[in-house]
């Protein structure tokens, strides 16, 4: 991300099938870094692998309220589900 926006302020902590309680526990490695924004796209694995809405939200919700206690602005993106021929996660 840094090389594709030409900025050396920029840390991506995403990672690749990723679901969202899984985040909760890697969260450290964000506040750690003392970011002014998180920008959150978490959930659409979380819905492939058949995790139920309110696990996903409850998750997200922790998500937010931990970054916003450690004084982080947080942007939510939209978690949009298109297709149903997607392969599931085993």
């Amino acid at each position: 991300m840094k090389k594709l926006l030409n900025r050396k302020d920029i840390a991506n902590r995403g990672i690749v099938g990723d679901i969202s309680s899984l985040l909760v526990q890697r969260l450290n490695n964000v506040i750690r870094i003392k970011p002014k924004y998180c920008f959150l796209l978490i959930g659409i694995n979380d819905i492939l692998r058949g995790e139920s809405i309110e696990s996903i939200q409850s998750n997200i919700k922790r998500t937010v309220r931990i970054l916003e206690d450690n004084h982080i602005k947080v942007i939510l993106q939209t978690v949009i589900y298109v297709a149903d021929n997607i392969p599931k996660y085993n």
